[in-house]
């Protein structure tokens, strides 16, 4: 039942209108029949194909990272009148680079996209075949179609299988590094949920002595995949939306 309630989801993301100028296949991950994909950004520089040549190595390096994916670190929050204040973190996301240049050789460049200053490339280890995106609904005179928010914000997939967890990055000068920030976050998230340790102690913040609560984490994370991703057009903010296991 569990299983069936998160592909019945993913499928309704797959059917949702899709934020102007983004392809589908970024917004929502495609039904891969075996195949797994991964996205990469760049910055877009004078010749698109070096843009396009470091999109794909990003991409590259998330699916081959993503098989096995060790995260360890820690992060500080201080107790205040209003609620926890974030003092600071610092997680390694690591993973054995002793084959990737044999595993770059056996992908493909399924997709490209340029998006403003944003250089996108769709990796994947095989052949994949999309549905045609969902036309958007036509916009009444003097007004802009906005983006449709995806359900997965507010009721993300459930199974037996896999942990699903979703984070955001506030928007960065450049846009690569915002997604970026924003996929990496989604995964420390989801090693949290798997092991996390949690402390109190006591520290000396500005002379004064003040009680300090401390989260850390490490864990070898497997199979982790970027599901859907949204841009929220008030904000600037980039949500991901990823799942994994141990």
């Amino acid at each position: 039942m569990l299983k069936q309630t998160a592909a019945a989801l993913l499928v309704c993301a797959l059917c949702a209108t899709a934020e102007p100028g983004y392809p589908s296949w970024f917004l929502s991950a495609p039904p891969d029949g075996g195949v797994r994909t991964s996205v990469g950004y760049a910055g877009r520089y004078t010749y698109p194909e070096n843009s396009y040549d470091e999109a794909f190595l990003d991409g590259a390096w998330r699916l081959y990272a993503d098989r096995a994916l060790r995260i360890s670190g820690e992060a500080d929050f201080a107790s205040s009148p209003i609620g926890k204040a974030h003092l600071g973190s610092d997680y390694q996301l690591q993973a054995d680079s002793t084959g990737f240049g044999q595993f770059c050789k056996g992908l493909v460049r399924l997709d490209s996209a340029m998006v403003g200053d944003l250089a996108l490339v769709w990796v994947g280890t095989g052949s994949v075949k999309i549905a045609p995106p969902t036309p958007s609904k036509p916009a009444k005179k003097g007004k802009a179609v906005k983006p449709e928010k995806p359900s997965w914000l507010e009721n993300p997939p459930h199974d037996d299988d896999y942990v699903y967890e979703i984070d955001l990055a506030a928007s960065y000068e450049h846009p690569e590094s915002t997604w970026r920030e924003a996929e990496r976050r989604a995964r420390i998230k989801l090693a949290l949920a798997f092991a996390a340790k949690f402390e109190t102690l006591d520290k000396r913040l500005n002379s004064h002595s003040q009680r300090v609560s401390r989260t850390a984490t490490d864990v070898l994370l497997r199979d982790v995949q970027t599901l859907g991703r949204w841009k929220d057009p008030a904000t600037g903010a980039c949500w991901v939306m990823v799942r994994g296991k141990i």
